[in-house]
């Protein structure tokens, strides 16, 4: 469970754009845009062995980011992932002009992705005060 819950959080904060130029197959994996780009190699430091984190880091990591990140970041952006997909569905099926419906769920999106950016930020700032100086130098040249 806790693996596939950790490949769920990389493939949701990994920033990718749906494949959509001229024909392409679209990417139905569950990905969006971040508002702010904000580079969050996630767990895959750790499995690699580039990072290793002392027992107190784990439990810092396990306290202090794991529900930023998993109870707040990760649904956000499963709500935003469903909306922007409404979107993409009502222009190219239904929506011959912008409206309130379609502006409604944009400004949705636009408010969600600012909350998802402060949390993303938020856990980032605890990592960086878990993390070692050398450790972070790491974290952050990935």
């Amino acid at each position: 469970m806790l693996k596939k819950m950790l490949l769920i959080t990389l493939l949701i904060t990994s920033s990718t754009v749906f494949a959509a130029n001229n024909g392409a197959k679209k990417n139905k994996k569950m990905m969006t845009n971040d508002l702010i780009s904000i580079p969050f190699p996630g767990g895959k430091m750790f499995k690699s062995g580039k990072i290793k984190l002392s027992d107190e880091q784990k439990a810092n990591f396990a306290t202090n980011v794991r529900p930023i990140m998993h109870e707040k970041y990760n649904p956000m952006v499963q709500e935003i992932f469903i909306l922007e997909k409404s979107i993409q569905r009502d222009i190219t099926k239904k929506s011959k002009t912008l409206d309130d419906k379609l502006k409604s769920k944009i400004s949705k999106i636009t408010q969600l992705k600012q909350k998802a950016a402060e949390y993303k930020i938020e856990a980032v700032l605890k990592i960086k005060s878990i993390l070692t100086k050398e450790q972070w130098q790491v974290w952050v040249s990935n």
